[in-house]
Formats: C-alpha cells, structure tokens, sequence
C-alpha cells in the first residue's frame, strides 16, 4: 500500500505515504472515486493522493479496504457522510459494498460507534 489513511480531522485526511517515508493532511475535497470505463463515479474505489509538495502519487483503495481495512473502511464511510448520506445509512452502504467485494465478513466494524474507537 502506497497512500494509506491514518486519521480523519476536522481539517482533511491525515495520511502516511510509505514508500516515500512521508505524509501530511489531504483536503476532503481532494478525495475522489475512481472512475468507470464511461466516466462514471465508482463509488467501490477511492482516489486518495499524497499531500507533499511534488508528489504526484495517488493511491486507489477498494471499498474492502485491503491492507487497511479499519482506517480504508471508516474512510468510506466519512465520504459518504460528507456526501449527505446519514452516518448509519453511509455504515449500512459500507458494510454491504466491502462484504460483496471481499466476502462475508471482510467488514471490520461491528457497529456505527466502532467508528469512533481507537484502531
């Protein structure tokens, strides 16, 4: 994993980018879906770039969260709220979204205050 998600603030995505040993805090408005063929949003796959000055990387994580799947999943979730979705409903998105990609049991949050714990 290149770009991974560590901490969400009030100020944007605080993120570890550990191939190039650094990181900082990406904007929320700087985090995108991944696009289909057609150019549509693939709300399966976000785009989650690194903040560092001339560093161009951008990272693409499944909505299973692959090697993060805590800090990938909860992030999710934080983007669909911040898109208007209600938090137990951006949950219930999340849940069923990682477990059709990934299998039964690949969502690792047992409820919608597990959010807010400490990983």
């Amino acid at each position: 994993m290149s770009i991974r998600p560590v901490k969400i603030t009030d100020q944007g995505i605080e993120v570890v980018h550990d191939e190039r040993n650094h990181g900082g805090t990406v904007p929320l408005d700087q985090i995108t879906f991944s696009k289909t063929p057609t150019g549509q949003n693939d709300v399966r796959y976000i785009n989650l770039p690194c903040p560092v000055a001339g560093c161009d990387s951008v990272s693409c994580h499944p909505i299973g969260g692959g090697a993060a799947p805590r800090e990938v999943q909860r992030l999710f979730v934080h983007v669909f709220e911040r898109a208007g979705q209600a938090r137990a409903i951006a949950f219930d998105r999340v849940k069923r979204m990682a477990n059709e990609m990934d299998g039964p049991g690949r969502f690792k949050f047992a409820s919608v205050t597990d959010l807010d714990a400490v990983s």
